[in-house]
């Protein structure tokens, strides 16, 4: 599915790309692959090196839990060392 909404922005000349948010994210992290569970962290470096017309944007209350799920600080894991930018909101 998602490799037809990257062809269908290609396509599309007035959309730059397409935005996919998760909210509450760290909560992504019970899912980690094995007895047929999707692992996001492997879901999200595949679009990450792979489809080039779409974004993501992970939101979270529990950042701390958030950042160790995704080990983009750890070797071994499937977002190491990619890019990201990171916004802090004080609490509103």
């Amino acid at each position: 599915m998602f490799e037809k909404l990257d062809e269908w922005i290609e396509e599309e000349d007035e959309i730059p790309y397409l935005v996919v948010a998760f909210d509450e994210a760290q909560l992504l992290r019970f899912l980690t692959g094995g007895k047929g569970k999707i692992d996001f962290r492997e879901f999200f470096a595949y679009i990450y090196d792979n489809l080039k017309n779409i974004r993501l944007v992970l939101t979270g209350s529990e950042m701390g839990l958030l950042l160790d799920f995704l080990g983009f600080n750890e070797s071994g894991k499937p977002l190491y060392g990619r890019y990201r930018e990171e916004i802090i909101l004080k609490t509103l």
